[in-house]
């Protein structure tokens, strides 16, 4: 497994990819139920994703100008092999879809750090562990998220989906930092809604669930494909430990490190509006 790779995609989770806060949800809010599954269009794909030509008005050629992402059967057995599958009925909080959330800092005892926003689970119920045996699930976290009115929360590998209450079919990995953070933290990869024995996929397309666990389970017992990241990142990994610091918002952070020295430079957040 390419375990470099994994501490680059999780090094970059949302520092890379933070959302923008706007106006503060209102209390209690959650967003309407969106039933498109797996990762939104990467604007720096090669190449391009042919959703991103439709959403610009070209004409997409999948396989010349543009390509399609794979269907969540075909996913599950190549991109997503090493994932753990789990069904879930889950809810972040309100404040979660655009409002101010935690952020974390982790610092590896190899050197490594992790900074990102994270906006953790207010309800969840494990139905499912598809494929192997079950683990221990406390909660499931996210990046920052969206506003109400346009739901989509960053994931891990910097992939960004659609996330809305309800049952979902996510992929998951561990985390030594959200491990240290929280036992039961796990980190979110991908993220399929669930509706009548159904999962939906990218284009809002549905399958049914059984076919779905078929292919899980068909990947479980095979070898992986060759290049794929490990993407269970244990505290063994990464030296042994990780120190872990959890502030209210990301500007209580920067404000701390102001404090502390003045010089700091803060991380760079692409320009996105920070809370």
């Amino acid at each position: 497994m390419n375990r470099a790779l994994l501490l680059t995609f999780v090094g970059t989770l949302t520092l890379a990819a933070s959302c923008a806060r706007t106006d503060a949800p209102e209390q209690g809010a959650q967003p309407d139920r969106v039933l498109v599954g797996g990762s939104l269009p990467s604007q720096n794909s090669s190449p391009p994703d042919c959703r991103t030509l439709i959403a610009a008005g070209q004409q997409p050629i999948p396989g010349e100008n543009c390509s399609e992402p794979l269907r969540i059967q075909d996913w599950v057995v190549t991109d997503g092999a090493t994932l753990h599958a789990v069904l879930v009925d889950l809810k972040l909080p309100s404040e979660a879809y655009g409002g101010i959330v935690p952020f974390m800092t982790c610092d590896f005892a190899s050197g490594g750090r992790y900074e990102s926003l994270v906006s953790a689970t207010e309800h969840l119920d494990v139905k499912e562990w598809i494929g192997e045996e079950q683990d221990q699930i406390a909660r499931l976290v996210f990046g920052g998220c969206g506003p109400v009115k346009d739901p989509v929360c960053n994931l891990g590998a910097d992939q960004r989906g659609y996330v809305t209450p309800g049952l979902n079919l996510v992929f998951v990995g561990k985390n030594c930092c959200l491990e240290t953070w929280e036992p039961g933290t796990w980190l979110v990869y991908a993220i399929y809604p669930v509706l009548d024995d159904h999962v939906y996929d990218w284009d809002g397309a549905s399958i049914k669930l059984d076919l779905v666990r078929e292919s899980v389970s068909d990947a479980k017992t095979s070898p992986p494909p060759m290049g794929l990241p490990d993407y269970d990142l244990d505290c063994s990994d990464i030296g042994g430990k990780a120190v872990v610091e959890v502030f209210p918002s990301l500007s209580a952070y920067q404000d701390s490190i102001a404090k502390s020295d003045s010089g700091y430079d803060s991380p760079d957040l692409g320009g996105i509006p920070q809370p």
